[in-house]
């Protein structure tokens, strides 16, 4: 039996039988599957869009019919580095890392509406917690991007946001 050094989770194991003339060759091949990772996004970059007042758009992001504006996802798949929504993983709700105090040292990562494990109709940057919910800079196909307060009385359902992960 030769049996090779493990790289990167494979192990490799060759047997050799002469006798018979037989070869048998055994190969182990074990993956890693990373975890899905916080994101952040561009301080400077978003603080200068919402100064700008000018729609950020992107052009991996979803159209809005009104091409003066842009998709909520634009201002995140533009500045957090994330280009592809359909690469968004849903992390935890924002309303709950709220509740915690788990989300002081969150600000300025993305966050979205999710319905079945998927991006669903808003998305915008988190900045920080408030005694009512939340506030994020966000756009929609609408609006330019601005700083938003997440209450329980908003149009978005405020426990249906959740911090976006990649």
């Amino acid at each position: 039996m030769i049996r090779f050094p493990e790289q990167n989770g494979a192990i490799f194991e060759i047997f050799i039988f002469i006798p018979d003339c037989f070869l048998f060759v055994t190969t182990t091949i074990g993956t890693t599957i990373a975890p899905p990772l916080p994101v952040t996004c561009n301080k400077t970059s978003v603080i200068t869009a919402v100064a700008l007042n000018k729609p950020v758009g992107d052009s991996s992001a979803s159209a809005c019919t009104d091409p003066t504006y842009q998709s909520p996802e634009s201002l995140v798949t533009r500045y957090c580095g994330i280009p592809l929504v359909s690469n968004w993983k849903q992390g935890q709700k924002v309303i709950d890392e709220c509740q915690s105090n788990s989300a002081s040292n969150r600000s300025y990562t993305p966050v979205s509406t999710f319905a079945h494990g998927h991006h669903d109709v808003m998305s915008g940057i988190f900045l920080h917690c408030t005694t009512a919910g939340f506030a994020m800079i966000a756009q929609n196909c609408t609006t330019t991007p601005s700083v938003v307060n997440i209450t329980h009385g908003s149009l978005y359902h405020l426990q249906d946001f959740r911090f976006v992960l990649s």
